[in-house]
């Protein structure tokens, strides 16, 4: 009786020993070494898309799959579209294993956005020359806008098992630059001092009136927006991995940020008929002076969740 407790005893202890030794032993390979190199994407507009699917949401799309650093872009005719620049919602981030536990990071997102639009107007001058003649000609508007976002830093990992511990830090930059441009078919000049275009800014908006002391009857020739952003700061990353198959996880992080942002002055260039000199002149005038702002606080910058691949 006693050899039989005994041996159930002894049979015992070993299962949970061996139990022991595979929760802290993973496959060779399982994990990444000193030397590896990383590529993570961010799959968080995919996880969302999923969940607008299930959710039978409407007008879902996967069109934010992209990097979209600190940058927007809207129609002239719509101002209610977001002026407000989004920070990136998806980037790309690499790594280089220094050891098994340290590694060099870089998380980069970029953006470049080219907007054209043409529309016909009457032709001024063929409309004297000949009235029936329906003549047109072209204005065109277009808008630029570009973007870069970029995190260099290190991080330690700590754990043995499938699930580690990630924390580190990185210096962060961002840059965003928008420009819009006007262009018209029929020439302002002393016979046609106010001459047939398009209003490409929405009804009731008279930024573009008046800049000059001549006349209220300005024509848009270029908004620089904002100029050009600029963000450099700080970011603290402490997030986790899960290593659901050799050396590929699906990772989460949180960041503690601390940034300066500056923001250029916004200035427009118009031109008009100048009655006094009987030329045509161009006008610039400075709408917005320079800004700055200052940000701490917890936040995600870069990929929110991501799968690594490492290899």
């Amino acid at each position: 009786m006693v050899l039989v407790v005994s041996a159930a005893v002894f049979a015992q202890e070993e299962e949970q020993s061996s139990k022991k030794a595979t929760i802290k032993e993973l496959p060779e390979g399982w994990l990444p070494q000193a030397g590896d190199w990383a590529i993570s994407i961010d799959v968080t507009p995919l996880l969302e898309y999923i969940g607008n699917v299930a959710s039978a949401k409407t007008n879902n799309t996967l069109n934010e799959f992209g990097a979209t650093p600190y940058s927007y872009i809207t129609d002239p005719k719509d101002p209610s579209a977001a002026n407000v620049a989004p920070k990136p919602k998806v980037s790309i981030m690499a790594k280089y294993m220094l050891s098994d536990q340290l590694a060099v990071r870089a998380n980069v997102g970029l953006l470049i956005d080219v907007y054209n639009q043409s529309i016909f107007v009457k032709d001024d001058l063929k409309a004297i020359t000949d009235p029936l003649l329906d003549a047109k000609v072209i204005d065109r508007y277009k808008q630029s806008n570009s973007g870069i976002s970029l995190a260099l830093g290190a991080e330690y990992r700590v754990g043995k098992r499938k699930v580690q511990g990630v924390f580190g830090g990185s210096l962060f930059a961002a840059f965003n630059k928008r420009r819009e441009s006007f262009a018209y078919g029929n020439a302002i000049t002393e016979i046609n001092q106010t001459p047939t275009g398009n209003d490409w800014l929405p009804t009731g908006d008279n930024t573009n009136a008046g800049l000059s002391p001549y006349s209220t009857q300005d024509r848009l020739l270029e908004d620089k927006g904002r100029g050009v952003d600029s963000y450099l700061g700080l970011i603290g990353h402490v997030g986790i991995e899960y290593f659901f198959a050799p050396k590929i996880s699906l990772g989460g992080e949180v960041n503690l940020s601390l940034y300066g942002s500056m923001f250029s002055r916004r200035t427009q260039v118009s031109e008009v008929w100048n009655p006094l000199t009987n030329e045509l002149e161009k006008w610039t005038e400075v709408l917005k002076p320079k800004a700055s702002g200052f940000h701490f606080g917890t936040e995600n910058i870069g990929a929110n969740v991501f799968v690594h691949f490492y290899f």
